[in-house]
């Protein structure tokens, strides 16, 4: 059975061969989105040099993913409030019956 290679999120980037065109981009390439994107929405974009000795192989690879977004009840220092845990201390405050 073949398995089919999911594409989606992934992007890749080539060298352009400029033909004496300096106003042609360096890097061409393409990106598999992930999902419907509406315009002007940001969508995060990681590339990682693709190190290959195959001269067709594309110079970037990346993946395309949602902005990430601080969770509501997170603070500036990466805390969070309200934690809906009890730390130790607290257990320590409660009456257990053993």
């Amino acid at each position: 059975m073949t398995q089919q290679y999911d594409n989606k999120g992934k992007s890749a980037l080539w060298s352009n061969d400029k033909n004496g065109n300096e106003k042609a981009p360096d890097l061409k390439g393409h990106i598999y989105a992930h999902r419907d994107i509406a315009a002007g929405e940001m969508i995060e974009l990681a590339l990682w040099r693709n190190i290959s000795d195959n001269p067709k192989a594309p110079s970037l690879r990346g993946m395309v993913s949602d902005k990430r977004e601080k969770p509501a009840n997170s603070m500036d220092d990466g805390s969070v409030e309200d934690r809906p845990f009890k730390t130790i201390n607290s257990l320590a405050d409660d009456n257990i019956p053993f």
